[in-house]
């Protein structure tokens, strides 16, 4: 089974202390050994001609140094060589330990680069803090400038809180004004080891997410020609797909089997969805479904743990299908969620989903027709 993307976690060490962070034993300073990447990557099972995003991530990548990042480039262009295939490298990272060494290795490698942030000053300091409690926005903005004087502009990914909706205009204009031209919002969400978000579990400031949205989606049509936002752009081509084919259904890349798997330090294969790495369900084994450094990818997805987890997103999805007005739209997915939220898969509406799809559509479109009948 050919895979578009595998995300792999050199370590989940990380370096900061985000308040939001979905990600379990942050604290643990492991790393994947190099032979151990080797074996994960001769199990993958690609065919001759075959290409797929190799993309590292969670805890901090960095943090698994740069040595580890020169093995292991060795040994995917030798893997590439043998085999006849082509592996692209991303990399997302909080972006405060990029040096000018670390420039220099994202060039050679052709890895390409995310790195976050979350807007202004007092708006990323309020939650991305090192260990020691000290906010980090300084060091993650020398990290791009050191990036963009080697020749790389990052695409910019930002978690949307509670006071981010707040201050809607300073968050949105920040990106614009610095020079991004790429960015992607992620909103705060209950997942993994993230038991709470400042949006709580209610309704409460749904107005103000749906303004929120409206503002900065305003501000989005302004600026197309100088930022791309990600999460907008998905919205605009989704509505106009469904105005050329009111049938449309929208079947996110997380919806399909083996389309995204995450492997982690340890060599365990997690499907659908990268949130459900090292996440505490024993009736699920953990989500993982194999071990890539034992098994071929092929086998671990007819294992009879993936034919479980299998079945249970095939009822979450088809249970949104038959229940959800908006399911053509996201296909019934924020599996994470649902099990974070709900302590199973087969619950409907989360939070993530209310704000993320159903206020997020449903303000564009009044916006759009409103500006139409303008």
């Amino acid at each position: 089974m050919a895979i578009p993307l595998l995300i792999v976690q050199p370590t989940s060490f990380c370096n900061l202390d985000c308040r939001y962070c979905y990600v379990p034993n942050r604290e643990v300073n492991d790393r994947l050994p190099g032979a151990d990447l080797r074996l994960i990557l001769e199990n993958i099972n690609l065919a001759l001609g075959d290409e797929f995003e190799l993309q590292w991530h969670a805890g901090e990548p960095l943090t698994a140094g740069k040595s580890f990042y020169r093995q292991a480039n060795a040994t995917i262009r030798a893997f590439e060589a043998s085999r006849g295939v082509r592996v692209h490298q991303s990399l997302q990272t909080n972006g405060t330990l990029i040096d000018d060494e670390w420039c220099e290795i994202f060039n050679e490698f052709e890895i390409g680069i995310g790195v976050s942030i979350d807007g202004p000053q007092p708006l990323h300091d309020l939650n991305r803090r090192a260990r020691s409690g000290r906010g980090t926005h300084q060091s993650v903005m020398r990290g791009i400038d050191l990036l963009r004087r080697h020749g790389r502009n990052p695409a910019a990914l930002s978690v949307v809180t509670l006071e981010t909706i707040r201050n809607a205009e300073l968050w949105f204009n920040f990106f614009v004004d610095n020079g991004f031209d790429r960015l992607g919002f992620n909103i705060e969400e209950i997942e993994n080891a993230n038991f709470a978000t400042s949006f709580g579990q209610s309704n409460t400031y749904d107005a103000q997410f749906r303004a929120f949205i409206e503002e900065t989606f305003a501000l989005y049509l302004r600026n197309q020609e100088k930022i791309d936002v990600r999460e907008y752009r998905n919205v605009v081509q989704i509505l106009q797909e469904i105005r050329k084919n009111k049938d449309f259904r929208r079947t996110p890349e997380e919806a399909k089997k083996g389309q995204i798997s995450t492997v982690d330090r340890l060599g365990n294969v997690y499907p659908y969805s990268p949130e459900f790495a090292g996440i505490y369900a024993p009736a699920f084994n953990g989500f993982t479904i194999g071990n890539l450094k034992n098994d071929s990818l092929n086998d671990i997805f007819k294992s009879e743990a993936a034919a479980r987890i299998d079945d249970a997103i095939s009822r979450s999805v088809e249970r949104c299908r038959s229940e959800c007005a908006y399911f053509q739209l996201c296909g019934g997915v924020f599996f994470s969620n649902k099990f974070a939220e709900h302590g199973h898969l087969y619950g409907t509406e989360t939070g993530t989903c209310r704000r993320s799809v159903k206020i997020m559509f449903d303000a564009v479109i009044g916006l759009l027709e409103t500006q139409q009948l303008a």
